[in-house]
This record gives C-alpha cells, structure tokens and sequence, in this order.
C-alpha cells in the first residue's frame, strides 16, 4: 500500500507541472494522433487493474491505473537507461516539448529503443525465484537401505540447503517452480556384500532417465552422476533405489541428492 501511495503522490506532483498544452499533447497520444507516449506504470499490488499511470479515462481528465509487474518493470528498465541513450535522433516530442530543452517531468516518460529480449532477461535474472537445494537421506545415525524387490523412491531427510523450498523432505521430491535448466547430481554408497550392487535411478515425471551404479563385492562402494534437464513448471525429479540394490549413509552424509537452477527459459 505504500507503494501506492507513494505512486498517487508523484502522479499528483506531475499532474501538478502539466500546461495546458502538455495535457493537451498527452490526450491526442493517448487517442493515437501523435507517436506514442513510453507508459510508466504502478507497482503489481495495485489491486487488478491494468493499464498505463497516466492515462485518459474521458476526454481532458488524466486517471491512474495500475499494472503488471513485468510491464512495470520494462518501463522502470526504460527510463533509468535514458542517460546512456540520450543521443539518439531527434523525435517528435523535440519539437512539441521546446525543442533542445524538453520539460523535465516529461522525460522519464520518452520512448527508449531497448530490445525487449533485453528488458526480458534483465526482469528474469532480478526477479526469478533464487533454487537450490542439497540433502542427504540421514539426519543422524547410521542405516542400510534395501534391497527392495523394486525401485523405491528415496527420502533425504537431512536438508542443510533448501533455497526456495522446491525440495521436499517428506517426500524426497523436488518440484520445478520455473521453467529453466537445472542441474542435479546424486551420490550412493553402500558396502559390497557380495550380492548386491548399488545403483540410483534419477527420475523425472515417474520415468527412469539417468543411473549411478556400481558393484564390488567387498568394501565400500560409491556411484556417481551429473545431469542438467530442461524442466516445465511443475515437472518432478527425484532418485529411486534400484531394484535389489543397496544403500546406506551416516552421520557423515555420503548418499546425497543436490540440485539448483541453472538459469530460467
């Protein structure tokens, strides 16, 4: 609500500096007979409305409206890259607003020819959810687990990193909360007892991509592996204990399941 406050007021300090002629000039753009004006816009939280800050509601009356957070922040984008974008040729708004010396509260609202694929990724690296998590399957003690007569999903109950909560311990589960390329690695040890191996499925949406498998009949054995997949909201991943195969962890924390965002789509 602050935001929106503080919002109302700058509109009112605008409103406040406007000419006649200026007023006049900002309903011919809004009616599409002049080139158009860059809108600047509300924070998301002003309510469901959208559209432009200022803006003509009825014919000489200036509104506020409000906006979604990512056309908000192309125009926020915009209007701090003015500086670095000041030598561009001449508009048509040189002309209508004095030529070399436009009226200052009119500046922020010039149209700046950033590429939107550009305003895009700079909305996406600043404000998409920060994933990352690392856990192993014991909190503390020490267990062996299997063999099974099928592949079994495991928990990982020890959570030191769960950045963005997209990894759930009940389950062992983590969840895509965007879209994008993640990485994930899991690590299984067990010891070697002559009839077993140790091997884990890394598993997306219930089918079997990726396998860390190793065998030894005696001693301490570890399996091992890495992937990256492009993953859509919502999709699943988690590791599953191969069939008949064993593993195990203690308070050391050998057997593990890590994964982050390597970056969104």
């Amino acid at each position: 609500m602050r935001s929106i406050r503080v919002a109302q007021r700058l509109l009112e300090l605008w409103k406040q500096k406007l000419s006649g002629r200026e007023r006049r000039l900002l309903i011919e753009c809004s009616q599409g007979e002049e080139e158009l004006l860059l809108e600047v816009y509300l924070s998301p939280e002003f309510g469901e409305e959208t559209g432009p800050l200022v803006a003509v509601s009825s014919p000489g009356k200036l509104t506020l409206h409000g906006a979604d957070e990512v056309t908000f922040y192309h125009n926020f984008v915009k209007a701090i890259n003015k500086k670095e974008l000041s030598g561009r040729p001449p508009t048509v708004w040189n002309e209508k607003l004095g030529g070399d010396q436009p009226c200052h509260q009119w500046r922020v609202l010039y149209k700046l020819p950033l590429k939107k694929r550009t305003v895009n990724l700079q909305w996406r690296i600043l404000h998409v959810r920060q994933v990352a998590f690392s856990a192993s399957l014991l909190a503390g003690g020490k267990s062996i687990i299997g063999p099974f007569s099928k592949d079994t999903t495991l928990i990982y109950k020890h959570v030191p990193t769960n950045i963005g909560n997209a990894y759930n311990p009940t389950t062992g589960v983590f969840t895509a909360p965007v879209r994008g390329v993640y990485h994930f690695e899991w690590h299984l040890t067990a010891e070697g007892d002559g009839s077993h191996a140790s091997g884990g499925w890394l598993v997306k949406n219930l089918q079997n991509l990726f396998v860390a498998w190793e065998y030894q009949a005696a001693g301490f054995m570890s399996s091992s592996n890495g992937v990256m997949l492009l993953l859509e909201v919502g999709d699943v991943v988690f590791v599953r204990l191969a069939a008949n195969t064993l593993a195990f962890d203690n308070g050391s924390h050998p057997t593990t399941f890590s994964g982050f965002l390597l970056f969104p789509m």
